[in-house]
C-alpha cells in the first residue's frame, strides 16, 4: 500500500515566511479525522524556505488516540518532494536532492536522515513537545534554490483513532 498525503489547507494559500532579519516562527495546524490516522498517511504541515536554516521548533497535538493502550507515534521530518511540486508517484518519482541526501522513491515519504522527531508518543495523551534539538539542523541543511516542506508521519497507528488538531512551529533564520 503507498503512502497518501494530506497537505495543511494554508501551505500554498499562506506562503512560506521569510526570516529577514533576524529568526522568524511559522505556526501553522491542521485538524485531523480518524481516517488521518494511519501509517501511510503524511501530513504537509510547514515549510522550511529556500536559504535558510531550521533552528528550532515545536509540535503540538491533541490525544489522537483514545485506547487505554496507545501505540500511537509521530515522527517529523523533511518530505521528498519539493514546495509547489506535486506528490511523488509511479508516474513521476520524487526527486529530492538535499542537505546530502536523496529520495527518488514513487511515494510520498520522509527522506531518510532528515527527521526531526522520530516516534514520539505526543499524540497519545496530548501536549507539545518543544524546541526540536539543533543538532537535526546541521544534518538537514541549507537548499538554497528550494524551499522544502516540513510532514508528519504516524509510524504507529493508534489503537483507537480520535479526531483532533495537530500543530507545527517551526523557528527559522537566514545563515
Amino acid at each position: 500500500m503507498s503512502n497518501a498525503l494530506k497537505i495543511a489547507p494554508d501551505l500554498y494559500t499562506n506562503p512560506p515566511k521569510t526570516a529577514g532579519p533576524g529568526a522568524r516562527m511559522d505556526y501553522r495546524s491542521i485538524s485531523l479525522l480518524t481516517t488521518d490516522l494511519v501509517s501511510t498517511q503524511l501530513v504537509a504541515l510547514g515549510v522550511l524556505p529556500a536559504g535558510h536554516r531550521l533552528m528550532g521548533g515545536f509540535v503540538e497535538s491533541a490525544a489522537l488516540d483514545s485506547h487505554t493502550t496507545t501505540t500511537l507515534t509521530l515522527s517529523v521530518g523533511v518530505l521528498n518532494t519539493y514546495y509547489g511540486q506535486a506528490a511523488a508517484t509511479a508516474a513521476v518519482p520524487a526527486a529530492y536532492s538535499s542537505g546530502g541526501a536523496t529520495n527518488t522513491d514513487v511515494d510520498p515519504q520522509l527522506v531518510t536522515g532528515q527527521n526531526v522527531i522520530t516516534a514520539s508518543t505526543i499524540g497519545r495523551t496530548g501536549g507539545r513537545v518543544n524546541s526540536f534539538v539543533l543538532g537535526f539542523s546541521k544534518d538537514i541543511g541549507i537548499d538554497y534554490t528550494k524551499d522544502r516542506i516540513i510532514a508528519v508521519q504516524f509510524p504507529a497507528a493508534p489503537a483507537t483513532a480520535a479526531a483532533g488538531v495537530l500543530a507545527l512551529g517551526l523557528l527559522i533564520d537566514q545563515p
